[in-house]
């Protein structure tokens, strides 16, 4: 059985002899189309699990292409590849639903590892959306049988709370997916969920709220799957162009999440980056405006990344200078509330 079927819409020899050549030996289903109205009718006919883009001219022939498959709304995941990566070519892209890019001059074995991660996440999203719709026949089930408390109830409830367990390992699941892509973030969801979910716990916050957070945590940077592999891992600062890209990360995020209907944990995961004092983005939220999940995850996100290796930056920071450094944006950056219970409990966690 094929790891994945591809269609690859492209005149560019490269790619499609290394299309044909390394993704057919990694067991992938390839099927090479030039002609965009073929390549159409061949993306209708049968169900491609990604198909890869490619043209000269990204500003008219591949956006007319990218516009005519979100039109025909394909369940397929799309790769561009492309050498134009201004602000205005990426985000239109990213509207048009592109889940990842690749430069012209790829290295082959980037092109097998992006078309694998997009075949991951597109079963595990699928798997989601199967776990979701489980679960929502179980709570209608458990209602007409919440008067019934008998064996056949005990039994629904039991079900109910392993379809549960599933969906969040196929949570997790996607955000390994994230991590996995950067050797100096590998364990980073796991830390700013232990560290979020002990300031939420600790402001009495209902069960739900505290689920929101920790689902939230484990998916916050989502959106980084758009993001090229050589901005997320690059040594130094990012440029100003590769820095706004950067920013898109939560809005990218919460609109996969919406797509999966999390839609609360995709408004905490879009607002993760908005500061106190209304510096942050994307929206530039201030106060009491920015949602108190995403408030705690902004400081847990923070504290994890001063006190974790990063590409960026040659030393981390101890524990006592990350929290120095959390003190003196307390009302800046962080939320003054979030910031004195997280003093309070920092040193339980460490």
């Amino acid at each position: 059985m094929a790891e994945g079927k591809v269609l690859v819409i492209s005149e560019e020899h490269a790619l499609c002899y290394h299309a044909k050549k390394d993704l057919t030996r990694e067991d992938f289903s390839v099927t090479i189309e030039p002609e965009i109205s073929k390549a159409i009718s061949l993306a209708r006919m049968d169900n491609f699990d990604v198909i890869i883009v490619s043209s000269k001219d990204v500003s008219i022939e591949q956006n007319k292409l990218l516009q005519d498959l979100k039109k025909e709304r394909f369940d397929s995941l799309i790769i561009a590849v492309t050498d134009n990566y201004s602000y205005y070519a990426i985000n239109n892209m990213l509207q048009l639903g592109i889940f990842d890019f690749l430069p012209e001059s790829f290295e082959p074995k980037n092109l097998f590892l992006v078309v694998k991660q997009a075949i991951l996440f597109k079963r595990v999203k699928n798997n989601i959306m199967i776990h979701e719709e489980k679960i929502i026949n179980m709570e209608k089930q458990i209602s007409l049988l919440s008067k019934k408390v008998d064996e056949g109830v005990k039994n629904s409830i039991s079900l109910y709370s392993t379809l549960q367990e599933s969906y969040v390992r196929s949570i997790k699941a996607l955000a390994q997916l994230i991590d996995m892509r950067d050797k100096y973030t590998y364990s980073h969801s796991e830390n700013v969920t232990k560290y979020a979910v002990a300031i939420a716990e600790n402001m009495s916050l209902s069960f739900q709220e505290v689920k929101d957070i920790r689902d939230a945590c484990g998916l916050h940077d989502i959106g980084k799957i758009g993001i090229r592999d050589a901005i997320l891992t690059k040594d130094g600062k990012l440029s100003p162009d590769e820095w706004i890209l950067m920013k898109q990360h939560p809005e990218m995020g919460a609109r996969i999440l919406r797509d999966l209907d999390l839609k609360n944990i995709a408004e905490l995961v879009k607002e993760h980056h908005e500061n106190f004092d209304g510096s942050g983005y994307p929206a530039g939220k201030k106060g009491r405006d920015i949602l108190l999940g995403a408030r705690i995850i902004s400081l847990a996100d923070a504290y994890d990344a001063m006190t974790s290796e990063r590409s960026y930056r040659n030393i981390k920071l101890s524990k006592e200078s990350a929290i120095e450094e959390i003190k003196r944006n307390s009302g800046s950056q962080f939320d003054p509330k979030v910031v004195e219970v997280f003093l309070k409990i920092i040193d339980n966690l460490v």
